[in-house]
Formats: structure tokens, sequence, C-alpha cells
């Protein structure tokens, strides 16, 4: 059976997921939280329980998406950059969604192996 990652929630190696079965598709894995999975209520029968095999799992980077607030100076891209690369993450999208005087609202898309590297990232960046 096919299977591939939701990209609306972009579950990575260490969420709690599940499966739904899609025909002519597979199964598609999103996060157990995932607001998607709601559209899918009607047919508890597309649910499957599913859990990672982490022995199992490449070490390829998948994309999560962080929310930022910053304030805003001269160096804050480069300084995000850095403490991404820091940590072997990559910064892969960033999006300014807001912009005061002096803070923004950035939508940081970066390429992590697990939720144990997303935490070291997400230190990094505090």
């Amino acid at each position: 059976m096919s299977l591939h990652f939701a990209g609306c929630c972009h579950p990575i190696p260490g969420d709690r997921i599940v499966g739904i079965v899609t025909t002519g598709k597979g199964v598609t894995i999103h996060t157990s939280g995932c607001h998607m999975l709601e559209n899918f209520s009607a047919t508890p029968e597309r649910f499957l329980d599913v859990d990672w095999d982490l022995d199992a799992v490449d070490q390829s980077h998948r994309t999560v998406r962080l929310a930022v607030e910053a304030v805003d100076r001269p160096d804050l891209l480069s300084g995000l950059a850095n403490a991404i690369a820091k940590q072997k993450g990559a910064l892969t999208g960033l999006k300014v969604q807001k912009r005061d005087l002096d803070e923004c609202d950035l939508t940081l898309e970066v390429e992590v192996r697990d939720t144990r590297h997303l935490a070291e990232v997400m230190g990094t960046l505090r």
C-alpha cells in the first residue's frame, strides 16, 4: 500500500500520528492533532492506528513550520539562519507575516530529522 505524509501538518518522526486510507492514494500520515482529520470523522473506518518504526525511519530531513515573534533588527535574518545551521538544520523558507515599527512575525520553514532535532533547533532559536 502506498504511503505518504500530509502536507497540512508535516508529521516528523516522534510525532503522534494517525493514518487515513485514501482511495487511489493509499495511506496518508497526519499528526494526531491535525485539523484536517475532522474531514474524515464521518468515516472512522478509514482511520488506521500507526506508529513510527524509529529503527527503520530514514534520517532524511522533513520540513516543519515555525512561527517566530522577534524584535526587528538588522542582523535578525542572519541570526535565525545561523541558529538553525548551528543545529545542522536547514532554513528552506521564510515569510514575514506582519511588520510593526520594532517587531515582526515570521514563519520559518526548517528541515529537521525528528522531534528531538526540532526541539534542539527551537532551543537555539530562543
